[in-house]
């Protein structure tokens, strides 16, 4: 993966075509790493994974917690911005 930035304010995410991302009741898994997830960015985060892509209303509605994982995944080059 090529490192990258965290997303810019108003911007949708895109999964890399590499990245890989699963769920279960709990947690969210991308690339080997687990993270626990519940509540609403539970549901945003299973939606990337199957949709791979959130749009920036979607990735606006994020917890704080759950938009820094966002960038940290950004800045790894596992998500991109989009639009």
């Amino acid at each position: 993966f090529d490192t990258g930035a965290p997303l810019p304010a108003g911007s949708a995410a895109v999964l890399d075509r590499r990245s890989r991302m699963a769920y279960d009741d709990a947690h969210v898994f991308i690339n080997g790493e687990a993270f626990r997830a519940g509540g609403r960015d539970a549901r945003l985060m299973q939606q990337l994974a199957d949709a791979r892509r959130l749009t920036a209303a979607e990735v606006a509605r994020l917890s704080a917690d759950a938009r820094a994982l966002l960038d940290d995944w950004a800045e790894a080059g596992w998500v991109q911005a989009e639009g």
